[in-house]
């Protein structure tokens, strides 16, 4: 994959479920403790995330389709990265979630962020899907970097999920391991960002891929 620019998205969610199969609740933003849940309901269909309910842009843009769910359409083969930095408070050790679906065959990539922090640029965890691959990398200061790749057969929709405690982090796809990324675990070692309570979205140039349905929590 191309080195590109992600966006990164930070909010709470709640399962709900959309175009996904999921039911879709009027609400927005959900605090639970430290768990955090966004269906993205009730904001401005059609226009850029950044600014509704508290989202921040990082790097570039992501927007919202015109169904109640993310949609990184705007900005070919770069990255992008969002966050909400003024509600959550969870713990260096995080996971989260996301749906995916894709209306069509992409090379569109959209995925979660974790540990993030807004210095020199930006700082995050990142894992994303698209058609048949899934990528784990860093980003570093506004500059993406791989870690692993993967070439899973994938669902036309499911969830990712991303843990991370200490320096493991750990990939999932549809509930199991991502064995698919490079390493043939789904298990990964780094300690480039050792802290960091921020959480978001990511995604990746542009093409039909969507999220919905965001929840994160402490580990």
């Amino acid at each position: 994959m191309k080195k590109a620019v992600f966006i990164l998205l930070f909010i709470p969610l709640i399962v709900a479920k959309s175009q996904f199969g999921l039911l879709i609740e009027n609400f927005n933003v959900e605090e639970i403790g430290n768990s955090y849940f966004d269906n993205f309901n009730s904001y401005t269909l059609g226009t850029d995330l950044n600014g509704q309910d508290g989202w921040v842009a990082i790097i570039n843009s992501i927007r919202m389709s015109s169904s109640d769910y993310l949609w990184k359409g705007n900005t070919a083969s770069d990255i992008s990265l969002y966050w909400k930095p003024d509600s959550l408070t969870v713990t260096d050790d995080q996971q989260g979630e996301l749906d995916y679906a894709f209306a069509a065959s992409t090379g569109a990539y959209i995925g979660i962020a974790l540990r993030m922090n807004n210095t020199s640029g930006g700082n995050a965890y990142i894992y994303l899907i698209s058609t048949n691959a899934t990528y784990f990398g860093k980003i570093i200061n506004g500059s993406l970097s791989s870690i692993a790749t993967g070439t899973p057969t994938t669902s036309s929709s499911g969830t990712i999920k991303m843990t991370i405690e200490g320096n493991e982090i750990r990939c999932y796809l549809d509930g199991t391991l991502d064995t698919s990324l490079s390493g043939g675990t789904g298990i990964f070692s780094d300690s480039s960002i050792p802290s960091g309570k921020g959480v978001g979205i990511v995604a990746y140039d542009s093409g039909n891929v969507y999220g919905d349905n965001w929840d994160v929590q402490d580990l």
